[in-house]
């Protein structure tokens, strides 16, 4: 037993620390918000942890959850030019029967997309993939080719044959079509709901402010932003499917308020997205706390407990802000006075003493610089007087005032006062 006992030690040590439950709160102190959950959680405040929402998502990717995937751009974000190049690239390629650097090329321009930095031009995704077709059916390989006009359609429903191409492969392209628009539309929530303004879907701005898009099984670019600059992703969806779809950097603090309106589903993705379902969470908003976990909408509001207030001093009521003036007055001129004070007494000191010298004094030159001395320790301990005069009066004015008021003292002496009382 005494053997396992160091091994038993060593298995505690590394016991991993129980995570701390997170607080959400909107504001700067998130010392008071720990305090909040503290009272009306009935928690204690070191197994919690404040934070922002905002703070919380900062620098997170986005997230596809329940019926698809994302890709996020990895590397610097493109321009239109640059997807047009390699477009360009890929015509060319295929021009002189190149078809293996026309699918270098294609792949590229795919990359590109992925990461263009403004909204994209529509059309341009649909032309991309049935180029990639065309290099499939040029190169026998059919199945490859329909699958790519098939994504070509999902991009853009209105896409039709190029005549400055051979028709060769025009029936397999109208197959592709006609299995586009016969499978079913995946159903995908937005998180945040963002404005007709601020989204673009495969090139095409939001007819308006969406929550949901109804698009086609496959893959589709989706952008938010501004026309200037846009954060891009390229989402593939599942037929059927209801996928949720998480912009970290949409999202803002007082996206905090879904907890109280109706939109908790939206909280519940947005956090099991970030932290995983079940994790223990606080949401503080309107002054009240809510209580519930990651990934599920079901938020508790718990009974409000005010924050305790100071003791007051009976017979001197709390100062209003209007006195504060009153509180720096008091505080200077009392320190003025005090330091003034020990002057004086210091300078009178020293003048006596050289008082007590003049009789064993001979000299007349050690005589004239006693006399000097003398009469500079005197004109210190008249200045020092005076200062203990106008420092007192200053301080006593400070004092005063807010008593005249019928506001009592300021929290200088009030704080004084109740130490001195306990």
């Amino acid at each position: 037993m005494i053997r396992l006992l160091p091994l038993l030690l060593a298995l505690l040590v590394a016991l991993p620390a129980r995570a701390a439950d997170l607080v959400l709160y909107q504001g700067s102190d998130p010392g008071a918000a720990i305090a909040q959950v503290t009272r009306e959680a009935h928690v204690d405040a070191g197994d919690l942890q404040a934070s922002t929402l905002t703070a919380l998502l900062q620098g997170r990717p986005s997230t596809l959850q329940d019926g698809g995937s994302v890709e996020v751009c990895a590397r610097e974000p493109a321009i239109k030019a640059d997807l047009a190049q390699s477009m360009s690239d890929a015509e060319s390629a295929m021009a002189y029967l190149e078809y293996d650097k026309a699918l270098k090329a294609l792949d590229e321009a795919t990359t590109v997309l992925g990461c263009l930095s403004t909204p994209a031009v529509p059309g341009d995704a649909g032309r991309l993939y049935y180029l990639r077709g065309l290099v499939y059916y040029f190169s026998k390989e059919e199945m490859a080719a329909r699958a790519a006009w098939t994504q070509a359609h999902r991009f853009d429903p209105d896409l039709t044959w190029d005549d400055n191409f051979p028709p060769d492969g025009k029936p397999l392209f109208e197959k592709a079509s006609q299995q586009a628009d016969a499978q079913q539309p995946a159903n995908l929530l937005l998180v945040p709901p963002l404005d007709a303004s601020s989204l673009w879907v495969d090139g095409r701005p939001a007819e308006a402010a969406r929550d949901h898009l109804s698009l086609l099984p496959g893959d589709h670019l989706v952008q938010y932003g501004s026309a200037e600059a846009v954060t891009t992703v390229r989402v593939a969806l599942d037929a059927g499917a209801h996928p949720t779809l998480v912009f970290p950097r949409a999202v803002t603090d007082r996206d905090l308020s879904w907890v109280s309106t109706h939109k908790e589903d939206l909280l519940a993705k947005l956090l099991g997205a970030t932290l995983g379902t079940d994790a223990p969470v606080y949401v503080i908003w309107g002054g009240r706390t809510y209580e519930g976990k990651a990934g599920s909408p079901d938020f508790v509001l718990l009974d409000h407990v005010p924050a305790p207030n100071p003791e007051p001093l009976p017979g001197i009521p709390e100062p209003p802000q209007k006195h504060s003036h009153t509180r720096i007055l008091m505080i200077t001129g009392l320190s003025v006075a005090g330091v003034a004070a020990i002057t004086s007494g210091l300078a009178y000191a020293r003048a006596q003493k050289l008082v007590d010298q003049v009789p064993d004094t001979a000299d007349m030159n050690a005589y004239d610089t006693l006399a000097t001395h003398y009469r500079n320790n005197r004109t210190v301990y008249r200045v020092a007087n005076a200062l203990v005069v106008v420092g007192g009066v200053a301080g006593a004015v400070g004092i005063y005032v807010p008593l005249a008021d019928g506001v009592g003292l300021a929290p200088g002496p009030r704080a004084l006062l109740l130490e001195i009382r306990k």
